[in-house]
C-alpha cells in the first residue's frame, strides 16, 4: 500500500516540508499531522480512505462486538494504534489511522489467525473510542454484605487445617534431614494453604522423593 504521507502530498493536502516536519516529531505520523493542524481530521480520513480505496469507520458511535474485543485486547491497541470493529467469519475488521503500515496489519493477522479488513479512522477519534471501549470494559463487583462470605471461608479454613494434620509432618525431624538445605516451617501465623504446601514439601524431602504429583 502507498505511504499516507505521500498520499496527502499527492492530494495536495500537505507539502513535502510539512511532511518532514511531522515525521521529525516522532510517533504517529497521522497524530502529528492532526496535532500540528496541517490537516483537519475529517479531511485526513476522507483523503486517506479515497487514496487507499478503503471505507471510513464510525468509531465514535460504534462499539466492537465481543469476539473482536477478545482478539484485540487493550495491549494491542497501545502497541498498534488499531481498534477492533467486528469479527465477520474468518475476517477481522479493524480501524486504523495508518492503513499503509503493512507490518502492523500482518501482526494483527498473525495474532488473530484471521484475514484483516482495514477501515480508516482519525487518530483523535480512535483515542476517544479506545478510552470508551477499554476504559469501561471491566465492571466492579459489589458484595452487598461482606460477612456473607465468612461461613464459606471458615469452612475452607477448617478443611485446610485438617489437611495439614493429615500430612503428619514432624517439622524438627524433617529439618534435621535437610542437611543445610533451605528450612521449611509450618507456623500458626501462616495461611492454611501455605501450611499445606510446606507440609507436603517437608514430608517429600524426608521421604527422599524426587517428584510430587497432586491429583
Amino acid at each position: 500500500m502507498p505511504d499516507i504521507g505521500q498520499a496527502l502530498i499527492d492530494a495536495k493536502i500537505i507539502s513535502q516540508d510539512q511532511l518532514q516536519e511531522a515525521r521529525a516529531s516522532g510517533g504517529s505520523l497521522a497524530q502529528s499531522l492532526v496535532d500540528k493542524r496541517m490537516v483537519e481530521e475529517r479531511e485526513y480520513c476522507a483523503t486517506i480512505a479515497r487514496s487507499f480505496g478503503l471505507e471510513e469507520a464510525q468509531v465514535e458511535t460504534n462499539r466492537p462486538d465481543d469476539e473482536a474485543l477478545a482478539l484485540m485486547p487493550e495491549s494491542l491497541w497501545k502497541s498498534t494504534g488499531c481498534l477492533p470493529i467486528k469479527k465477520d467469519g474468518a475476517m477481522l475488521h479493524i480501524a486504523t489511522a495508518d492503513p499503509g503500515n503493512d507490518r502492523t496489519i500482518d501482526r494483527l493477522a498473525r495474532s488473530s489467525g484471521l484475514s484483516i479488513k482495514v477501515f480508516v479512522a482519525g487518530p483523535k477519534a480512535l483515542e476517544k473510542a479506545a478510552a470508551r471501549i477499554y476504559g469501561g470494559k471491566v465492571a466492579a463487583v459489589k458484595v452487598k454484605d461482606p460477612t456473607e462470605c465468612l461461613p464459606a471461608l471458615k469452612e475452607l479454613d477448617g478443611k485446610l487445617k485438617n489437611a495439614v494434620q493429615e500430612v503428619g509432618v514432624d517439622e524438627e525431624a524433617a529439618a534435621e534431614d535437610l542437611h543445610g538445605a533451605i528450612r521449611l516451617e509450618i507456623s500458626d501465623l501462616d495461611p492454611p494453604v501455605i501450611k499445606v504446601v510446606n507440609g507436603i514439601l517437608m514430608k517429600a524431602l524426608k521421604m527422599g522423593c524426587s517428584d510430587i504429583h497432586i491429583e
